[in-house]
């Protein structure tokens, strides 16, 4: 008889994945307020001549491009959280990725900014702090990311079963 070592789940993991989702929902709201608000602003330079039309639409673009990557961090950080919450250790792996872009970018804007960009810098604390937890010994034990055991791999559903 071969016996497994278990692991209980660390409390932490579902703090992590319903923050993620709340977190990539309110970006993702955010960036389509924003996205608004770039649409009147480069339309509008327009109405003070030419020259403040074109800085006006390149500012407008080059903040569309940032909303777009933002929202595809996003959209990654909502599966990062889904997947935790489920737990699938696909989660943390997305986690992981998800701060080390975001915090390259946000670290990239404070910079920019001069450190007034406050949605930034708690972007940064967030993806230190899930840095963090993510690699903390309890979540790397129980998800078998720290190669003590292999955790059994989840059933896949019925269509599983009929193959």
């Amino acid at each position: 008889m071969h016996l497994q070592q278990t692991y209980r789940r660390p409390g932490i993991l579902t703090v992590l994945g319903v923050v993620s989702l709340i977190w990539s929902a309110t970006a993702l709201v955010g960036l389509v307020v924003g996205a608004l608000v770039l649409v009147a602003v480069g339309g509008g330079s327009w109405l003070l001549g030419p020259v403040a039309g074109a800085v006006g639409t390149l500012v407008g673009l080059l903040m569309f491009g940032w909303m777009v990557a933002s929202s595809l961090l996003s959209i990654l950080l909502f599966r990062a959280g889904w997947k935790t919450l489920r737990d699938d250790p696909d989660g943390i792996r997305l986690h992981r990725l998800w701060a080390w872009i975001s915090l390259a970018l946000d670290a990239l804007l404070v910079l920019v900014s001069g450190g007034s960009a406050i949605t930034s810098w708690a972007a940064v604390f967030y993806a230190v702090g899930v840095l963090y937890v993510t690699g903390s010994p309890e979540v790397r034990a129980y998800f078998g990311l720290d190669g003590r055991y292999e955790k059994p791999a989840k059933p896949r559903g019925w269509d599983h079963d009929l193959t």
